[in-house]
């Protein structure tokens, strides 16, 4: 651990100037175009890449202009700026400008190139040439990305352990924060619960404190948060620099005037990434008023600063007119002489030496000094096991899975070769029970390949912020695996070694263990070197699968090693663990074993043969005149393995798996795949295609500016469109008709792991269409919790009542409300159009015609502003549309589907204040058509806060503080202000912000008891109910309707085409599906490459096997359809299943038909290099039948996969569920163990698994008929006696038996051959040629079946029983829900009877 912290003596200032990025050349800013697998693959076929190389290379001399000047576009030109030591800078600029790309250069990232003026320093120091300062300078992105399972001081308790920050410290910064009840909280994400959306935002903010560097780079860090609690953020944040005289640069999309004097210095961006402004904000206004360009701010209106500054800069108009009157302003003449006095106000032997000795005196004595980090690396790498080991905790039911799969399938192994016999017919038995016993752990290491690649930006960033180095985590993750690794081996190993029967011997038995424990470490490692250099979870699996294919035929299993091509000797001697851990294994066991002679493998036999001394055994390595064979000699033989290798075996495994280790672990230190940055991606349509064309021509620069601001399906954002969206008198395209909503006494209580709590406490409301309610409450108050209540989508106990329109809520209700979550969840790869037309073809009223449907799509577009961005993809946050875009969006498609009552999460978080308040007029001009909206809201500026009609004010804890019209609400806590340019909103989230939970001065000193009670007895509450008393009278003119807003077919048809072009889209996923089906059958035909052309026994088996290894491409190929459709079900169950957009029998069918041209197109593939690589007969009847079941089989893992991925919602369940399905059903398909071998118990799975009817249908077909000339090797020899010749001897157990012999006149030795024909090879294996027909049905109706499972497993997801999950002795949500509505509803029974009696004793 690193010694306690000296303090450090003070942080360092920020100075930058002549600060531009440059675009890439040819390109227009961050735009592209979206990759499919069309263009992927047409790009590969005309040399895409290669073009590019050298066109970009000639472009890049052409644009160089004399003297050196680039030409090239800029996305940020002439910013300059001084940030002082204890100063807060703020960014800002209209949606355009590129605040958060600026604010990122300002950390020097290495993968930002700035142009070669650009000059960054702190405290007179640069990154590059000062690596240390890496830690020193922080930035925090704006996307709060965590390891959501963990909990609060689990996650960020390592971080602070690292740099051995002390507890007080650590708990100081957590109370600092507000996050003193959060601590045991998971952290959450969007699709997992956890933490609040403005929690979670502090826990990122309290990780990045953990770093007492010397600058902050904050992006966005007031979004999610209300503004009493953004406004004691950004004071502590003020505080903080003061104190420890750090400079902190923050970008802010909105802030009120009280928000913005915290701030010393501001920095204004114009559209085009030009500086406009530096300076004071007291001064800003007076600025602009001063410039003579009609700047005018519209106080009486509550215009605030900020959105008075937006107003000056946007539309670009007035661009260069700014830029001017700044460059020859007095204000940047001071700003350039303060940037000159920087050298000599921050000499560096006084500012920036003294922080570096203070640096290096933290460092732990193992940590080089001019390291960012602070602890060693062995103290990482222990920090960051433990917190392994808590992961490991909180995603408990993935490793009970795991454990349970583990030991089913150990004893699977055990009782389906069940104490294997010493005799020759369990011989190669005993190699197929080796050989699972090392590919079982394999298939286990496989499914941790999405553990290795998850959380890369978390790791990128605690590199960043000098925590952990990314190399510890590998370690760490690997040192978390080795004793469950070692334990799951144990497990399985112990329970497969005693039940099968192998030599009971010590010895024997922990050379069997070190070798498979050996062999899962190594695989391990191997595959997480891969997950090192993969950028995703695709190309990861697209190579483990390959590589596990290569290793597994190379092992010598498949194909013996004196059959083996050149190169595949090479990989079996050379790289492959599994050949030299299977020729351990093997060896180990046959060394020392006699092996009896089965009478099967006698020849002759029959009871005419008694004689040993004129008999021999077929199995390799018997001696004639003898029935017992060495196990050594029949390896020997059969495989080349020899017991004197075994040790340096493991010695090569060991180097093995320390090589994988350390190339792994190094590759993470320097290739993180960390997504950063943002640009826009456009769908290829033919205005886009048109426009980027017209750009490849003009080199990128004619058409830049209507790519930002046109984009491409339209113009420029015009000042018409501008004040129609503005003006609340607009009318509407489309009258809408609203429902009111009531509810009352409202409460709901949820169980956690460690408690039941109340988070609503009898909140009373309601909405009526025209108007619009603002729901009000500091962070953790409720007020989403409240919005899923009322959309039916909260879990835990409710009690209390919902009406609407004086009803029950009907199975329509949830179709007809509109929700607008406060995370952005879409389809990643749909335009915005598509999203907007899925949205409404499926959600508004089926009476409509699909022409007035997508019409509506149009008005909705240009009623967003949305129009000029169509046609652009909706991606991630790196690669796609931007958090205003985004939520704009999010508005858009509730609104097209034409809902009665629209609830909005935060629909503002993340907006600028220009785009807030257009939201927000938005919403009221859409009250105004007849919609009942309500909607949360975060830091309102007055002019915002004045469009909402009524006000619902929370207070932690759930309870209800105020209900009414929004202009009585500060007069009914006496809290109105003198000053009408004073923001009302702020003062009721003060006056409910103090709670003791909030951050320290986000509130007044008013009690909560006192303000709960003061509405409880209020005349509001009085109006309240007799309002919800006569909005509660049921309307008979309204009746409900049906639950889904399309049929069943048209959601069928809609849904697949969108998940259809989800995966044509997706090239990761599509090209790892193709790449699979090209890459494998070309190994295997290599590998056996024209065998079938060959008569040998062994090309016979070499042709069994050609056709088994199929069954291993399922592993790559279902891992991936998993990982698509978790990503797909998320969105499903997280938005549009509650929005009832569409039903469970439209995602099973979507699902099921979109893989169908995949199936077919990898199947044809496959087939076509298998096929012919091979050498099977080019017969049409063999062809079509043999093709025909590839396809069925195809299609059988498509759907197969599917309903395996609805058995769980845990990904990491699934991926230890499939090597369960996997393995059991590869060890009853016939290959590894005959159907004579397996128990009685288990002959009714063998006839039940498609695997194996997949394998007896192929090879009865493929074998059929063709002629068996044994080799030499292959020839069983025996003595006849005397007298007799071989044709005579042999001629009674010929009548009865295949085979053959060579040479029937010989008469000193005879030469035998088991089999004649491929019929009578098939024999030995129980399979039959007219079984074909039959075994290609089976496998049409295991197909069919799997699709009957995928809609049943959609319909009723398997869940855990609830017992298992509740703790212990304590009573569940429910349950205490009854008990304290019971006695709630006894007292306000008593109270009210009281009160009447107190009435009529008055009367």
């Amino acid at each position: 651990m690193p010694p306690s912290l000296p303090p450090k003596p003070h942080g360092l200032p920020l100075r930058f100037s002549n600060l531009a990025i440059p675009a890439p050349v040819g390109h227009s800013r961050d735009e592209e175009l979206l990759q499919t697998l069309g263009s992927s693959a047409l790009d590969v076929v005309t040399l895409g890449p290669l073009r590019r190389s050298i066109t970009n290379a000639v472009d890049a001399g052409k644009a160089k202009g004399a003297g050196g000047r680039s030409k090239e576009a800029l996305l940020i030109d002439g910013v300059e700026g001084v940030v002082h030591q204890g100063e807060l800078l703020l960014l800002i600029g209209p949606p355009a400008a590129p605040t958060s790309t600026l604010l990122r250069a300002l950390s020097s990232p290495s993968d930002i190139h700035l142009s070669s003026t650009s000059k960054i320093d702190y405290g007179l120091l640069d990154l590059p040439s000062t690596p240390l300062l890496r830690s020193e300078v922080v930035y925090l992105d704006a996307h709060d990305v965590h390891f959501a399972s963990l909990p609060l001081l689990s996650s960020i308790g390592p971080s602070a352990a690292s740099l051995g920050l002390p507890h007080d410290r650590l708990d100081e910064l957590i109370q600092a924060l507000g996050l003193g009840h959060a601590t045991g909280t998971k952290i959450g994400s969007p699709l997992s619960a956890g933490l609040s959306g403005g929690e979670r935002k502090r826990a990122s903010i309290l990780e990045a404190l953990l770093t007492d560097a010397s600058c902050f780079l904050l992006d966005a860090p007031t979004n999610g948060l209300d503004s009493s609690t953004a406004l004691a953020l950004l004071s502590f944040l003020k505080k903080y620099a003061s104190e420890g005289k750090k400079s902190v640069v923050v970008t802010a999309p909105q802030l009120s005037d009280t928000l913005l004097e915290v701030f010393d210095k501001v920095l204004l961006l114009d559209h085009s990434g030009r500086q406009v402004y530096f300076g004071s904000p007291k001064d800003v206004v007076e600025y602009f008023r001063g410039l003579g360009l009609g700047f005018k701010r519209r106080e009486k209106e509550g215009e605030g600063t900020v959105e008075f500054l937006l107003n000056c800069v946007e539309g670009g108009a007035n661009d260069l007119e700014l830029e001017r009157a700044w460059r020859a302003s007095p204000t940047r003449q001071a700003l350039l002489q303060d940037i000159n006095n920087y050298v000599t106000r921050y000499p560096t032997n006084l500012c920036a030496d003294r922080l570096i000795d203070a640096v290096k005196a933290r460092k732990s004595w193992a940590t080089s000094k001019g390291s960012r980090y602070t602890s060693s690396f062995a103290t990482q790498v222990g920090l960051l096991t433990k917190r392994q080991y808590a992961l490991i905790g909180s995603e408990l039911p993935t490793y009970v899975t795991k454990t349970g799969v583990n030991v089913a399938l150990s004893v699977l192994a055990g009782t389906l070769f069940w104490m294997l016999p010493h005799t020759t017919e369990a011989a190669f038995t005993r190699g197929s029970v080796l050989l699972l016993s090392i590919m079982f752990n394999a298939y286990l290491s496989l499914a941790e390949l999405g553990k290795a690649i998850e959380g890369r930006a978390i790791v990128k960033r605690q590199s960043d912020y000098g925590f952990f180095r990314p190399s510890a985590l590998a370690l760490a993750r690997i040192a978390g695996d080795l004793p469950l690794i070692g334990a799951q081996v144990i497990l399985f190993g112990t329970m497969t070694y005693v039940l099968t029967g192998l030599q009971r011997s010590w010895s024997r038995f922990g050379v069997y263990m070190a070798f498979v424990y050996v062999t899962a470490l190594n695989l391990s490692c191997m595959f997480r070197m891969a997950a090192a250099f993969a950028p995703n979870f695709e190309v990861a699996i697209r190579f483990c699968g390959v590589a596990l294919n290569i290793l597994v035929i190379s092992a010598g299993y498949f194909i013996p090693t004196r059959s083996m091509a050149p190169w595949s000797l090479w990989i079996h001697y050379v790289l492959d663990p599994i050949s030299r851990a299977y020729e351990a294994v093997l060896a180990n066991e046959f060394r020392g074993l006699n092996l009896t002679c089965s009478p099967s493998d006698i020849v002759p036999s029959g009871p005419t043969y008694t004689n040993p001394l004129y008999q021999t055994c077929l199995l390799p390595g018997s001696t004639p005149q003898s029935l017992i064979v060495d196990g050594e000699a029949y390896l020997s033989v059969s495989y080349g393995f020899h017991y004197n290798n075994i040790w340096w075996n493991l010695l090569v495994m060991v180097i093995q798996a320390l090589v994988f280790l350390i190339i792994g672990v190094i590759a993470t230190d320097y290739l993180h795949f960390a997504p950063a940055g943002s640009k826009r991606v456009w769908g290829r349509t033919r205005a886009v295609m048109k426009r980027f064309r017209r750009m490849g021509r003009s080199g990128g620069r004619e058409e830049e500016e209507g790519l930002l601001n046109g984009g491409m399906g339209g113009g420029v954002e015009n000042e018409a469109e501008t004040s129609a969206l503005d003006d609340d008198t607009t009318e509407a395209a489309v009258e809408m008709e609203g429902s009111v909503l009531v509810w009352k006494d409202l409460s709901l209580w949820v169980d956690t792991p460690n408690e039941t709590r109340r988070l609503l406490d009898r909140i009373s409301g309601y909405i009526r269409p025209g108007r619009v309610c603002a729901l009000l409450g500091a962070s953790g108050a409720g007020k989403s919790t409240l919005l899923n209540v009322l959309a039916g989508r909260a879990p835990g106990a409710v009690r209390g009542s919902i009406l609407v329109d004086g009803q029950a809520p009907t199975p329509d209700f949830y179709r007809t409300t509109g929700y607008v979550e406060q995370f952005d969840l879409h389809d990643d790869k749909a335009t915005v159009r598509e999203c907007l037309e899925f949205s409404a073809l499926l959600r508004q009223d089926a009476s409509l015609s699909r022409a007035e449907k997508l019409a509506y799509v149009d008005v909705v577009l240009d009623l967003l502003d949305l129009t000029h961005l169509q046609d652009a993809i909706v991606g991630s946050p790196t690669a796609g549309l931007d958090s205003c875009s985004r939520k704009l969006l999010s508005i858009a498609v509730e609104v097209v589907s034409k809902p009665k009552i629209l609830f909005a999460d935060e629909p503002t978080t993340g907006l600028n204040a220009k785009s807030a308040l257009r939201v927000v007029k938005l919403l009221r001009r859409l009250a105004r058509t007849g919609l009942a909206i309500c909607a949360t809201i975060h830091q309102p500026s007055s002019e915002s806060f004045e469009t909402f009609d009524d006000v619902l004010l929370l207070q932690r804890g759930g309870k209800q503080l105020y209900y009414g019209p929004r202009g009585n609400a500060t007069s009914f806590f006496d809290a109105s202000p003198a000053d009408s340019t004073v923001n009302h909103a702020d003062l009721l989230l003060s006056v409910a912000g103090d709670d003791g939970d909030t951050p320290p001065g986000s509130g007044t000193a008013t009690p909560s008891n006192e303000l709960g009670e003061r509405w409880k007895t209020s005349a509001e509450l009085s109006a309240l109910r007799a309002e919800l008393e006569k909005h509660s009278r049921p309307d008979a003119a309204k009746k409900g309707g049906p639950t889904f807003g399309a049929s069943t077919t048209r959601q069928c048809v809609e849904l697949t085409k969108r998940v259809s072009r989800n995966l044509f889209r997706d090239v990761s996923y599509s090209y790892t599906k193709l790449f699979t089906s090209t890459v494998v059958p070309i190994i295997i035909g290599l590998t056996f490459f024209q065998e079938a052309r060959k008569s040998s026994i062994v090309s016979f088996q070499n042709r069994m096997f050609s056709v088994f290894l199929l069954l291993f491409v399922p592993v790559v190929i279902m891992n991936v359809t998993i990982f698509k459709v978790v990503s797909l079900r998320g969105i499903w169950k997280a938005r549009e299943l509650p929005c009832k957009i569409y039903g469970r029998t439209a995602f099973a069918t979507s699902l099921i038909v979109s893989e169908i041209p995949y199936s077919i197109l990898c199947a044809t593939i496959y087939f076509v290099l298998w096929y012919f690589l091979v050498g099977f007969p080019l017969k049409a009847s063999t062809i079509i039948y043999t093709f025909a079941m590839l396809q069925t089989f195809w299609f059988f893992v498509s759907t197969w996969a599917l309903w395996i991925v609805s058995l769980s919602s845990s990904l990491g369940t699934v991926a230890n569920l499939l090597p369960f399905f996997l393995v059991s059903l590869e060890a009853f398909n016939g290959s590894l163990v005959t159907y004579e071998q397996i128990p009685i118990y288990y002959k009714w799975v063998y006839w039940i698994s498609p695997f194996q009817w997949y394998v007896k249908g192929m090879l009865g077909v493929l074998m059929h008929g063709h002629p068996i000339e044994c080799d030499a090797t292959e020839l069983a020899t025996f003595v006849p006696p005397k007298g007799l010749t071989c044709g005579a001897y042999l001629a009674e157990y010929l009548s009865s038996h295949p085979g053959y012999l060579v040479d029937a006149a010989a008469t000193s030795t005879c030469r035998f051959c088991k089999a004649a024909t491929g019929d009578d090879w098939l024999v030995l294996r129980s399979i039959k040629f007219s079984d074909r027909w039959l075994a290609l049905g089976v496998l049409i109706a295991y197909t069919a079946l799997n699709v009957v499972f995928v809609y049943v497993l959609v319909f009723f997801p398997p869940r855990l029983p609830g017992w298992l999950g509740r703790r212990k002795s304590v009573k569940t949500a429910d349950e205490i829900a009854e008990e304290q509505w019971a006695r709630e509803e006894a007292e306000r029974a008593g109270v009210e009877t009281l009160v009447e009696g107190a009435r009529d004793a008055f009367s």
